[in-house]
């Protein structure tokens, strides 16, 4: 295992000092030798860890039919040395924050709402789930430690390890279902930039697997050099670098896998259409500052038409998912909900008539279509 490297300045709030036992006495009890169906376990793929050293971990939960579902989890990215000296996380003192760090004691929360939840009225609450939670800054794609220097000046390494986590976690996961007869990839924010770039790879653990979807939800960053970051900040397999030939990694990514699977993979895409986590990244992407604007909303919403556009061009059968809930943490803004597939809006938030929970139910039984299209304004 690497190295924690801590930043100096780096304090355990007091609040949270006083919740962590409670926090820790609620984390998922370790996978045992022989788990029980319908129980939610946490482990520790075999050398996996995150941006800072600490262990990797992933959930998991073995269910009743031979169907595997694959999440990807989302925060943030890190792109450079600024970045990767701008962590998210509460010990942080600094305002900025690029992606997620230290989920020890929080990471096993994504698992109670949305698609993961074991609500009666989720149609993959007996399917065998598996969480990939993400502490790397890459998009689960990386393989590189990348030196930075921090806000104190000191020397530090970022461990871009995403790849290598998410590798060693199929690799327990085959132990349980080695050969699904249905998949679907997924992921939310961050984790839909993962599960575009590596459902190729899922594919490729379970080559007889005939009905496959893949849903990334809420990813969208327009930048004209992400085969550059892939290659030389993520260190980024070089078969996941050759798809990225534009400034939109993720429909760069989700037509090549159409182009190399054809009608075995159905792909999905949600978004809502002035999301507000996407405009404020793009904002920085842009250069103006990690803030949330009414104005990035507005790009936002040209940007999604045209991603939108594409995709229905160049991915025959697409089904897209645009929604227009508002962000209620941005009032006045005009910004729209972050993300609905890993959240209660999946059971809840209707689009002519569709949840999205129906939505990629549909799709999984072979009818795949397209909601929301009115929205797009671009």
């Amino acid at each position: 295992m690497a190295k924690i490297e801590l930043d100096p300045w780096e304090r355990e709030p007091l609040w949270l000092k006083a919740l962590t036992p409670i926090l820790k006495a609620r984390r998922f009890p370790e996978l045992p030798a022989d788990p029980e169906r319908g129980t939610w376990y946490r482990f520790y793929p075999d050398g996996g860890v995150g941006a800072n050293g600490e262990p990797a971990f992933a959930d998991i939960r073995l269910g009743t039919e031979d169907k595997l579902l694959v999440f990807f989890c989302g925060g943030g990215v890190s792109l450079d040395e600024y970045t990767a000296a701008r962590p998210a996380s509460m010990y942080m003192r600094g305002k900025e924050g690029f992606f997620l760090t230290r989920l020890d004691l929080f990471g096993d929360f994504v698992v109670r709402n949305g698609i993961l939840d074991d609500l009666p009225d989720n149609p993959f609450r007996n399917w065998t789930k598996v969480v990939i939670t993400y502490a790397t800054g890459d998009f689960h794609v990386g393989t590189k430690d990348f030196p930075y220097t921090a806000m104190d000046g000191s020397s530090r390494v970022l461990h871009h390890r995403g790849y290598l986590n998410y590798r060693a976690v199929m690799t327990e996961v085959q132990k349980w279902i080695p050969s699904p007869e249905s998949l679907v990839v997924a992921g939310c924010s961050g984790g839909a930039w993962g599960a575009a770039l590596l459902a190729d790879d899922v594919i490729g653990h379970f080559p007889e697997c005939p009905r496959i979807v893949c849903c990334a939800d809420s990813a969208l960053g327009l930048k004209d050099d992400w085969h550059r970051i892939a290659t030389d900040v993520w260190g980024a397999p070089d078969e996941i670098v050759a798809r990225l030939q534009s400034e939109d990694m993720v429909s760069d990514s989700l037509v090549a896998l159409a182009q190399a699977h054809g009608d075995r993979v159905r792909c999905l895409y949600a978004s809502s259409v002035r999301d507000s986590g996407l405009a404020r990244m793009q904002n920085y992407l842009d250069g103006k500052g990690l803030v949330f604007t009414q104005e990035a909303g507005g790009k936002l919403e040209r940007d999604i038409a045209g991603m939108a556009a594409r995709l229905m061009s160049d991915i025959p059968g697409v089904g897209l998912y645009m929604f227009d809930a508002p962000d209620p943490g941005q009032k006045g803004l005009g910004l729209t909900k972050h993300c609905v597939i890993g959240d209660k809006g999946f059971h809840r938030i209707r689009v002519d008539g569709k949840t999205a929970r129906d939505w990629i139910w549909d799709a999984v039984n072979g009818d795949v279509r397209s909601y929301g299209l009115s929205l797009l304004t671009g």
